[in-house]
């Protein structure tokens, strides 16, 4: 597996290229932008595209899907929504396992961020677009929703290998056992109570 990362003007967010060196096939993950240096690192290599996968729909993810379809025509895109920018995807949820480039892709669902907020892992590394980035979670609506993506993510980390990379949608990659250990976000004993009055 080779692994590239690209980062997207204006945004300042990461689209990733994943590529199976046995079969030249590649996966691009969160399409900020489609631009000359990221269409010359595919063709130049002779890699092909099986698939592209968001974790979002939202601009810094999402907006190189228009120029993406006029370049690569028949490329199948993967998202929770069912529709990004009049292009039909393959719809995704929590729990699917997708078997492309061949890489199995596991689904992990983030609704606690947004209805259509995924994670894709793919062996050890996991992309986790705008809901974890080093140090800290995406902003969240709420407490209680807030409160509830900590556990989400908790639960995962606390299951997987501390040495999971974790490519996040900004910034640089990470590591779920150094999130587990210097994120205050997940650090359970740095939420702050919810303000009470005592009533007679």
């Amino acid at each position: 597996m080779r692994l590239y990362y690209h980062l997207v003007y204006p945004h300042l967010s990461n689209t990733y290229l994943v590529v199976s060196e046995e079969t030249k096939e590649g996966l691009l993950i969160d399409p900020g932008s489609l631009d000359l240096h990221l269409v010359e690192t595919i063709e130049k290599n002779g890699y092909s595209i099986a698939g592209v996968l968001t974790t979002l729909h939202s601009p810094p993810h999402t907006d190189g899907l228009p120029t993406l379809m006029r370049v690569y025509p028949t490329v199948q895109v993967f998202s929770a929504e069912k529709m990004l920018y009049n292009c039909s995807c393959v719809s995704v949820q929590d729990g699917d396992v997708l078997e492309l480039a061949g890489f199995k892709v596991e689904v992990i669902g983030m609704p606690a961020f947004a209805r259509e907020a995924v994670w894709y892992k793919i062996g050890s590394i996991v992309f986790t677009g705008a809901v974890l980035t080093t140090g800290m979670i995406g902003p969240t609506t709420n407490l209680y929703v807030r409160a509830l993506l900590i556990g989400r993510i908790r639960q995962y980390f606390t299951q997987w290998e501390p040495e999971t990379l974790l490519f996040p949608g900004y910034g640089p990659p990470t590591k779920a056992g150094l999130e587990l250990q210097f994120n205050a976000d997940l650090n359970t004993s740095s939420l702050k109570p919810l303000n009470s009055v005592h009533l007679p």
